[in-house]
């Protein structure tokens, strides 16, 4: 469909069928999975000791968290990675959330799916 727009200037309306192709073009070049943070070594997970492994030993192990936070005023940290099936294949999740007090591990938690 063509016709006169903004100075008299022709303007192409394109077909809203011809759009479908390229959007699943675009939906099959994702791979039909969402990804949020990235994948952190879980092995390591075990070595964490309350009141002894400190923020730097976390850098050293984890990389950079995800988030920071702030919990009673404690300092926070969270690492996750989720990766998610958008069309039914096989979601998976990891997160590991620390809390700190005086730049040391006071608590933690580390939460995964179960395939």
């Amino acid at each position: 469909m063509i016709h006169h727009g903004f100075r008299g200037q022709l303007v192409r309306h394109a077909r809203p069928l011809a759009v479908i192709p390229v959007a699943l073009l675009v939906f099959g070049m994702i791979g039909c999975a969402a990804t949020v943070g990235r994948e952190f070594p879980t092995e390591r997970v075990i070595d964490i000791r309350i009141d002894q492994t400190t923020k730097s030993d976390l850098l050293g192990q984890f990389g950079l968290p995800y988030r920071r936070g702030i919990e009673d005023g404690d300092s926070t940290w969270t690492w996750v990675h989720y990766r998610i099936s958008l069309l039914g294949g096989q979601t998976r999740t990891r997160d590991l959330y620390v809390r700190f007090q005086n730049e040391r591990v006071h608590s933690y938690t580390y939460n995964f799916d179960v395939p």
